[in-house]
């Protein structure tokens, strides 16, 4: 890999793992559903020039989006309620073992034994971070966030069925179906959306923007690029620094303290996802 190319996906993770800092102080003053509306007005502003998508494709892209908007509701709220957004981060990682599972179930792909256990060091971590004091007194949090990695891991998988579909047209028709029911769903269920907007925090504000940006613009566009050029056993290991970005700007930004619980269940996933990654690249693993 390039240099440059290397320093871009150092910087994918970077923005991938910072967002969940960024989106738990925004949703400290925003609703977290409403934020996540308000979120995807501003991403499919900035990606309107890619509304084209081709002829009859526009049924996996709207399943992809139901999945995708389910993931943004469950992890915001799980951001909302918790009290750190570092071991969030960290349950939020299961989106990669639920994917290899969803897909053994619906494609029947073979798992591969170094997978199994890869999936079952991972799930363990988040059961180690489950544990966790301050997670123990939020488990409604961490409960969301497992949800929100499930239907991350149905976005994954229905991702398959977009192939030809530029990421950013998918990002755009995302919100575009999204937005609606977001925004219904914030106004049965939340409260002062009004009063976050007329008595504005001009930094949660910024949150809002730098969500937009960093999350769903820089994150994945330049995920998809690197993926174009190089392949996904080399672009992989790099998205591992997501986690550990996620968990150092939560320490840095909002102040989360590292338990013990925390940074062994957090070195469990990381270990597991790596394994898990890295499995089809090693000698005699079958390709899934």
């Amino acid at each position: 890999m390039m240099l440059r190319h290397v320093f871009l996906a150092v910087l994918v993770a970077f923005s991938a793992g910072i967002t969940y800092a960024i989106v738990k102080f925004g949703v400290e003053h925003f609703p977290p559903v409403f934020f996540g509306a308000v979120r995807y007005i501003l991403v499919g502003v900035c990606l309107a020039a890619w509304w084209r998508v081709p002829r009859g494709r526009r049924r996996p892209v709207l399943a992809i989006a139901i999945s995708m908007t389910a993931q943004y509701i469950f992890m915001f709220s799980a951001l909302s309620k918790s009290s750190d957004a570092s071991s969030m981060a960290l349950v939020h990682q299961l989106y990669v073992p639920f994917a290899t599972i969803i897909a053994a179930i619906v494609y029947r792909e073979a798992v591969g034994a170094r997978r199994w256990i890869g999936m079952t060091v991972s799930f363990g971590g988040v059961i180690v971070i489950g544990f966790e004091p301050s997670v123990f007194v939020n488990l409604d949090a961490f409960f969301l966030a497992v949800a929100a990695a499930f239907a991350g891991g149905m976005a994954v998988v229905q991702g398959r069925r977009t192939a030809g579909i530029s990421v950013l047209s998918l990002q755009f028709w995302v919100c575009v179906y999204g937005v609606v029911p977001m925004s219904l769903l914030s106004l049965a269920t939340e409260e002062g959306q009004l009063v976050s907007i007329l008595d504005p925090d001009w930094a949660a504000i910024l949150a809002m923007v730098a969500a937009a940006l960093f999350g769903a613009v820089l994150a994945q566009a330049g995920r998809y690029y690197l993926v174009q050029r190089y392949p996904v056993s080399m672009v992989a290991p790099i998205m591992l620094l997501t986690p550990v970005f996620a968990v150092l700007s939560g320490v840095i930004l909002l102040g989360d303290v590292l338990t013990w619980r925390l940074l062994v269940g957090g070195v469990f996933v990381i270990a597991g996802l790596g394994v898990m990654v890295l499995a089809p690249t090693l000698k005699g693993e079958p390709k899934t």
